[in-house]
């Protein structure tokens, strides 16, 4: 029994020994290459494996729904008084077949790659929303897609003309903030305690907020990019900027040709207001424009008009005169966070235009002022969750030479309100 019992352990031995060295002959299993985390870009960063780039993808789901009404409204566009969301809340249509309320569905995806390289971050940018509105219609927009490397960024940006955005995520009204996406290639450069400028090019044609062409005036073939630059200060108090941008107004009218050089200036300052509650702050900002109305948002509000210089660029009077029209506002918000889960913003302001109209002898000279303001009350029950709601107020007044001019077309003073709700999940 001894001898069988050695016998069987020196077997399995040489058994074991066998098997090890078959295994010297096959290939090492593959590591396993977790993905990690990257803490020096902030939260939601992590390892592309097997490589040195950080990536972070986020987005949201957004539901919102809107209803409104209006007075003397028989002959305003639907830039402004009509749902941004399919289908009139307040407007040119009877009563009995406009849209009583408006809604939309919209989803955004948005990722972020960097890598840290010897001659500055590397960095590319996509934000794509996708939207479903009322009447079945559906929408891709590009929000976003750049590349940044250093001080250089080229792709579909936010204009760099835009210093804040307004108040509550452009919920109605046309916000008199400039606000709009363009193609841009452009170089910013730091100087130290929170200092920066920046100088760029911009292509009008491809603007969310295109130039403006109206009834004596076309624009034709594009022909030098906006010029847009801008100083900035951000700081422990806040920040402050001033933006300028050049246009180059290129078309024709009344068999006249037309070659000139708009422009727009900003200023606008934040203040925070930590003494009122953490976050809280305030901010302020005025913008003019000559020949390049698109950076004050003027005309939108007139877009239901037809034969009219009213909101545009350039207008050519009947005597063969080019003349460049002109626009301003003034624009604040204030945002309250009466806890870390519920916040109030307020926002409000007034624009001006003045310009002519060419298809009247001579170039009448024509304007109006628009006043809009509107609140919005926030709630962030968790980390992500968003649930509030606003109510706008805008009223738009002619000028009694423009009504005049516009007898026709029944312009009148307007005025329109609109209520919301808005449901959204950011991840």
């Amino acid at each position: 029994m001894h001898i069988k019992s050695l016998a069987l352990v020196a077997a399995a031995v040489l058994t074991a020994g066998a098997a090890q060295a078959a295994d010297l002959n096959k290939p090492a299993k593959a590591a396993v290459d977790y993905v990690k985390v990257c803490d020096a870009y902030g939260a939601g960063f992590f390892y592309i494996p097997g490589s040195d780039t950080c990536l972070q993808i986020s987005g949201y789901a957004r539901e919102t729904w809107q209803t409104g009404g209006s007075k003397s409204m028989t002959s305003i566009g639907a830039a402004q008084f009509l749902g941004p969301y399919g289908g009139s809340t307040s407007g040119t249509t009877s009563g009995r077949t406009r849209n009583a309320f408006v809604s939309q569905t919209e989803i955004e995806v948005d990722i972020d790659a960097r890598t840290n390289t010897q001659y500055g971050l590397l960095r590319s940018y996509e934000s794509i929303d996708v939207d479903f509105n009322s009447g079945g219609a559906t929408t891709i927009n590009l929000n976003r897609g750049f590349v940044q490397w250093g001080g250089f960024t080229a792709g579909r940006i936010e204009s760099n003309f835009t210093f804040f955005q307004g108040y509550n995520e452009e919920l109605n009204f046309s916000e008199l903030a400039s606000d709009y996406q363009t193609n841009a290639v452009s170089y910013q450069a730091s100087f130290g305690n929170g200092v920066t400028a920046l100088i760029g090019l911009e292509d009008s044609t491809t603007s969310t907020r295109t130039t403006s062409t109206g009834g004596s005036f076309a624009y034709q073939g594009n022909k030098v990019p906006d010029v847009v630059g801008y100083l900035n200060v951000t700081q422990a108090w806040g920040s402050a900027q001033l933006s300028l941008a050049a246009h180059n107004v290129y078309g024709t009218g009344n068999a006249v040709n037309v070659n000139k050089w708009g422009y727009a200036a900003q200023a606008g300052v934040w203040f925070n207001l930590p003494t009122l509650g953490a976050g809280d702050k305030i901010g302020f900002q005025a913008a003019y424009a000559q020949g390049a109305l698109k950076y004050t948002s003027a005309g939108e509000i007139v877009a239901g008009l037809t034969n009219t210089d009213i909101g545009t660029d350039a207008s050519v009077t009947t005597a063969g005169a080019a003349k460049l029209n002109t626009a301003w506002n003034v624009y604040g918000s204030i945002i309250h966070n009466f806890s870390s889960t519920v916040n109030l913003a307020i926002g409000g302001g007034v624009q001006g235009y003045t310009g002519y109209d060419g298809l009247f002898a001579g170039g009448t000279k024509v304007g109006y002022t628009e006043g809009e303001i509107g609140a919005t009350l926030a709630w962030t029950p968790v980390k992500g969750l968003l649930f509030d709601a606003s109510v706008e107020y805008a009223n738009t007044a002619f000028t009694s030479a423009t009504k005049t001019v516009y007898a026709a077309q029944g312009l009148q003073n307007a005025d329109a309100w609109i209520f919301g709700l808005r449901a959204k999940r950011s991840f």
